[in-house]
């Protein structure tokens, strides 16, 4: 390479600028063209065909589109968290897989002022997430319900777990679909981790050795809420004052399941703890209901509400079609992680203490 620069330098300097320009001009107009998708997919979202016109802010999911009477669903699927930054960000295809709390109080908030919602389902498929984030939707079933007295129910569609019952049992039902799991009733904060003299430090790959290992802690409430803890040492003061801090919250989500769900605490405590139950067990614990799908999920709430013609909805996306099929195929990944990879373990951890949850 050297011999061939010192040659032809003219050469060499004529193909590295005409490198360097068609990598330019590559950069810029697949910048451009992002921009364009962009622009296409915001537009997207606003308007429906070739004639332009403003799109419902409903999308028909079952039943008969032409009814007025209208059963709202609201998916409650993936990790529970509180409050998106940017809730229309373009680039919020790349959080997909979860779901925020203060979201879903808003669209309960927004489907109470409908007078043709003569329902709600939450479609829950979620192993938890934090407190402020599970209290705000079941606030927002209560509010729902308080302002309307229309019946909301919660179907349980894989798992329904922690912060994911919390949100289901505000419900006036609980219905589960066949093969679901459901419980955990605690709190978990953690971990907590501690290098024991440590040895040396690999910045590159993020490695650490230690002489005495690393200590893991987790504080928890509730019994086998640390099930699969694969640590088994924070001074003593620490601990307690957390300890307090998970212990006041599970007393609020004890409080919680045994008032919606008519459970003595002393039940909730022995027999259920941080455990994960399948539909049978669950049925005999008090915690779900029935067995369904879907439809039947369905027609119960219509039955409850009394209506003989009615469609089922769901409140209509605000991504445009890209951001819609990026997040799908980023779901998809994400979804394999979460439930496949670790569903067990989240199952019995995703109720975690980040602050303290606002009241109305």
């Amino acid at each position: 390479m050297r011999k061939f620069i010192s040659e032809h330098p003219i050469l060499f300097t004529c193909l590295t600028s005409c490198t360097t320009l068609i990598v330019s001009t590559i950069m810029l107009f697949s910048f451009l063209f992002f921009i364009f998708l962009a622009g296409v997919s915001a537009i997207s979202s606003k308007f429906d065909g070739f004639e332009g016109t403003q799109l419902s802010m409903y999308r028909f999911v079952d039943g008969n589109p032409e009814a007025e009477e209208k059963i709202l669903v609201l998916p409650v699927k993936g990790v529970i968290l509180t409050y998106p930054i940017e809730e229309d960000s373009f680039f919020s295809f790349l959080l997909a897989g979860q779901v925020y709390g203060y979201t879903l109080k808003k669209e309960l908030i927004q489907a109470a002022r409908d007078p043709d919602v003569k329902g709600v389902i939450l479609e829950i498929d979620s192993p938890g997430g934090t407190i402020a984030g599970s209290k705000a939707i079941s606030d927002g079933v209560e509010y729902y319900k308080k302002m309307t007295g229309k019946p909301v129910f919660s179907h349980i569609l894989g798992i329904g777990a922690s912060g994911g019952y919390w949100a289901a049992a505000s419900a006036d039902k609980i219905i589960a679909d066949t093969g679901s799991l459901t419980g955990s009733i605690g709190v978990i904060m953690g971990p907590f981790k501690y290098y024991n003299k440590v040895i040396s430090e690999s910045d590159p790959i993020g490695s650490i050795s230690t002489e005495e290992g690393i200590e893991s802690y987790y504080i928890y409430a509730g019994e086998d809420k640390d099930l699969g803890d694969p640590y088994k040492r924070l001074s003593e003061k620490a601990k307690n004052t957390l300890q307090e801090s998970v212990d006041n919250e599970y007393e609020i989500f004890l409080d919680h399941v045994s008032g919606k769900r008519k459970i003595s605490t002393d039940d909730l405590k022995q027999n259920v703890g941080g455990l994960i139950f399948g539909n049978d067990q669950a049925i005999e614990n008090k915690l779900i209901d029935e067995v369904g799908s879907t439809n039947y999920a369905y027609n119960k709430l219509a039955e409850t509400a009394g209506l003989t013609d009615y469609q089922v909805v769901e409140y209509r996306s605000t991504q445009g079609f890209l951001q819609e099929i990026l997040g799908v195929l980023f779901k998809s990944e994400k979804m394999k992680s979460t439930y496949i990879n670790n569903k067990c373990l989240l199952c019995n951890k995703m109720l975690y203490l980040y602050g303290v949850p606002q009241n109305y």
